[in-house]
Parts: C-alpha cells; structure tokens; sequence
C-alpha cells in the first residue's frame, strides 16, 4: 500500500472501509492531494500516522466504528485547516485530543472513552466537555458520545452556527449554553441530567428527540412554533406535558414508555398527521382528541389508565393493551373513522351505541371479556371484518343481522376471517354476503355447521382447525370459487372435497 500511495501523487479519494487487519494507517506523505479520507470499520487500527498532517487539502475524515483507535497525532488539529467532516470513535484516549485549531470544520462525530474507563466508572470524577468544541466558529453539526462527560465548563457556549446536536453522555449533569440556531436536537441516555429545561428560545427547533433522561419538566415546549417532530422515550421523572396545540407544525407526536406521566394538557395540533403514545402506565388524562379531524394515524398501546379517549373524528384509529378499558364509548359521531383495530383489552365487555357508518375495516383481537358487538350488517362501507380470540362472543354477535332478507345489509363485505371463537356451534347463513369474496373461519373447535349456501362472488375458502365441522354447503354451485385450503379439520372428508374441486379446476389445498 506504501508503495502504491507513493505512486499515486495525484491521489483525491482513498477509502479503506472494513480493512479489518490495518493497524495503522500508511503514511501520506507522497499523496499530499488527498481530500478525503475513509477508515471506516477498520476494527484493528490503532494509530492514525502523524503524517496525515501534510493532507493540507482535506476536507473529510471518516474514522468511525474503529473500535480499537488510541493514537492520533498530537498536533492534528493544527496542521488540517481544510477539514470540514470529522468522524472518530471510538477514541480510547486519557484527555479529548484538541481539535480547537480545525476552523473550517462544519461536522463533528466524537466518540470517547478513556482506556480504563471500565475501572474508573465506579468512582467516576469529573471530566468537562472540551471547551474547544466552543470555538468551532463554522460547526454545524455536533455529535459526542462519551460516558465519561460529567460537566460543562463554566460559560462554554456551543458555537453560534450550530443546528444539529446530538448528545450520547450518561453522566453528563448539565448542558452547555446551546446556541438559538439549533434546529435539531438528540439527547440520547442522558440519564443524569435531572432539572427542568427550558427551550423557551430555541425558536428554530424542528426535531427534538429525548430518551432516557432524568429531566423533570420541559418548559418553553409549547412555544416551539417551528417544531415538526417531537419524541419523547423514557423520561421517567416527567409527570406532565404542557399545551402543544400552538405547535402548528408539528407533523409526528411520539410518547414513550414515561412512567409517572399523568397528564398532556390543553389540546393536540391540528397539524398532527402521527400520534403514537406507548407504555405510559400512569397517564390518564389526555387532550380532546376530536381536534384531530381527518387524521390518519393515531395509536394509543398500554397506557392502561386511560379509558375516555375515543370519540373522535380520524380515518384510523387503534386501541391496542388497555387493560383497564371496560366500555368503548359511542363512536357513531366519528364520521372520518374509516379502520378500528381493538387489540388485547381483556377487561373490554361492552361497545356503546353504534359503529359510524363511514367504517370499512373492523379488527377486534384478544378481548376476552366482549360479548356483544354493535350491529354491524347496516354498515354500507364495511369490507373487511375481522374477529379473533374473543372467546365470549357468540356468532348470531357478529353475523345476527345477516339472515335478514333485505338485499342493503352487508352490501360490500368482501373478507370475513373469525378465529379462536370457542363457543361458535352455527355459523349462520352468510348466502346475503353478495360481495363477500374471501372466508375464512378458524380455531373455532366447536363449530358444528355452517348453514345456507356460500354467496356466489366467493372466491376464498379457507377452514383451519374446526374439529367438529362434518360438512361445507355446496361448492359446486359456486362459479367464482377459485381456491379451498382446510387445515385440521378432522370430521370433514377432505378426499371428497379435493376430487370436487379437482373437477371445477379449483386449486385445494391440505395442509393435514
């Protein structure tokens, strides 16, 4: 490699990603045109040469996920004026080399770690940010990862063109004076920052992400007019969000896994197109969601708590590990909700009043305690009906409607899949389903018959796991029947059935 460095004079790009046996880099001397360097993943190397220092000309150094780097010339932040991207990490090193001269340098991704950091970490004592990184006058990005940060030093200010930072420091108490700039901001595993912050004037703040940190309140959150994406994972001292409802941009709301927090005041923005709220144990009180009007995608999983959040207007709406949850209040308003999904709320018994008339996708899972579901066959739009594992429900439940008469019931049911219903003995007539394209019935150990005949548009039979079923309706009179699959059905004759369907060129499928 020394040789063909030596030969190459007018070399510009040099990458050596995954040269998992390079345990220093070659000297440089003689390719003092390079402008971009790339180390990447060499897990071996151990010592960037000093001569890197004679790349007057370059602009990007990638040294990332070398696992083992220790060495770096002492006076490299002297002597690469040019260089605008720095990766290292992970640096095993006593002190932060000194990077202050790097006066172009607009990114910087610093991992440290100091070599006997795992015999230290027990009696850690205080290691400072660099005050350095305050005197990259053109940085823009900052990335440090470092265990071994606990303090900033008193009046570090972070330079004035930052806009992305992202922070990875367990042990860091307090942040640095951060610049009005920023519009990005990460604060991952900062478990020990532990008071209230305040981001009243980060006016241009579009992304904040905070996970597992020790913060108590967030104050100025709703004043970040310019804010379009909000995370927040882990935060297990915060007991309440303020008013978020100025936020006029903000586009995604995720919520994860904060413990003590009861409550987010005031209303929601309208502008929210993704809601997620996961895992907050304790949360109970939540915003009128019917603000959010037209709204795709809402989920609201394990919050066990909160029982009065429905009744609003959006086209998907999931419910998913309420345990708590006894009654589903009346969703005939919701004239936008166009797919419900109830999963895994055991204690559910009861869906008031009536399902709104815009519903196309029903899916109720897992909820052990339901017994009765709301008339489901005058919902014009319903095309999809999914039931499994409500093991209370009986079918006249679900399908009670279906044996009237009138031609406007179930009009545009095309897939019907009922799975884990023990108590199910008759599946009743479902020859009105005249759209119904697709079948299925499972784990249903008790169903005896399925009465009447299968409507004409089927196409999709599939029958798994019914061990008291004896016999199908006719399926020679079934035009558009494309395809059968049974599946552990014990009682049927399955021989009969393959010969019959082999005669109408219909693809059968045993799977016993």
């Amino acid at each position: 490699m020394i040789f063909l460095l030596q030969v190459m004079t007018n070399l510009k790009v040099l990458n050596l990603t995954g040269c998992h046996l390079l345990e220093k880099t070659p000297t440089f001397t003689a390719s003092v045109n390079i402008e971009r360097l790339i180390l990447r993943d060499c897990k071996s190397l151990v010592e960037i040469d000093s001569s890197i220092c004679c790349l007057k000309r370059l602009v990007y150094l990638d040294a990332s996920s070398c696992t083992n780097l220790c060495k770096l010339p002492d006076d490299l932040g002297k002597h690469l004026a040019s260089l605008m991207h720095l990766q290292l990490g992970t640096l095993y090193m006593d002190t932060f080399p000194d990077l202050s001269n790097l006066s172009n340098l607009k990114e910087l991704d610093l991992t440290f770690r100091p070599p006997d950091f795992d015999e230290m970490s027990n009696g850690l004592g205080e290691c400072s940010m660099p005050r350095w990184i305050g005197n990259l006058s053109k940085l823009e990005s900052l990335v440090l990862r470092s265990d071994y940060v606990t303090t900033s030093p008193a009046g570090l200010s972070l330079p004035p063109q930052l806009k992305s930072l992202r922070l990875e420091c367990s042990n860091l108490r307090c942040l640095p004076r951060l610049p009005s700039s920023i519009s990005s901001m990460q604060l991952y595993d900062c478990k020990s920052l532990c008071s209230a912050m305040d981001l009243t004037n980060f006016k241009n703040l579009s992304s904040l992400q905070i996970s597992r940190a020790a913060i108590t309140k967030l104050q100025g959150l709703g004043c970040l007019k310019n804010l379009r994406d909000l995370q927040l994972n882990w935060l297990g001292q915060v007991k309440m969000l303020p008013d978020l409802s100025k936020l006029n941009k903000l586009g995604h709301l995720r919520v994860r896994s904060c413990d003590n927090l009861v409550e987010i005041q005031g209303e929601l923005p309208l502008s929210l197109d993704k809601v997620r709220i996961s895992s907050c144990r304790s949360l109970w009180k939540l915003p009128d969601l019917s603000s959010l009007m037209g709204k795709t995608d809402v989920e609201i999983d394990y919050c066990d708590r909160v029982l009065e959040h429905v009744g609003m207007n959006r086209q998907d709406l999931e419910l998913v590990g309420l345990k708590q949850l006894q009654v589903l209040p009346d969703l005939s308003n919701s004239n936008e909700l166009r797919r419900l999904r109830v999963e895994n709320c055991s204690n559910l018994g009861e869906i008031q009043g009536e399902l709104p008339q815009s519903l196309e996708e029903l899916e109720i899972s897992s909820c052990e305690s339901l017994k009765e579901l709301p008339d489901l066959s005058r919902l014009k739009k319903l095309q999809k009906v999914d039931i499994e594992g409500c093991t209370k429900l009986e079918m006249k439940a679900i399908l009670g409607s279906a044996r009237r008469s009138q031609a406007s019931l179930w009009e545009n049911l095309g897939h019907l899949r009922i799975c884990g219903l023990g108590q199910v003995e008759i599946l009743p007539d479902p020859s009105n389903f005249n759209k119904l394209r697709r079948l299925h019935v499972e784990d249903c150990g008790n169903l005896i018959e399925i009465q009447g005949k299968l409507p004409q548009s089927l196409e999709e039979l599939e029958i798994d796991s019914c061990k008291s079923l004896r016999k199908l309706p006719d399926l020679l009179s079934l035009n558009g029947l494309q395809k059968v699959k049974i599946h552990r059905c014990y009682n049927l004759d399955v021989e009969a059935l393959s010969r019959l369907c082999s005669e109408k060129s219909i693809i059968f499928v045993d799977e016993d």
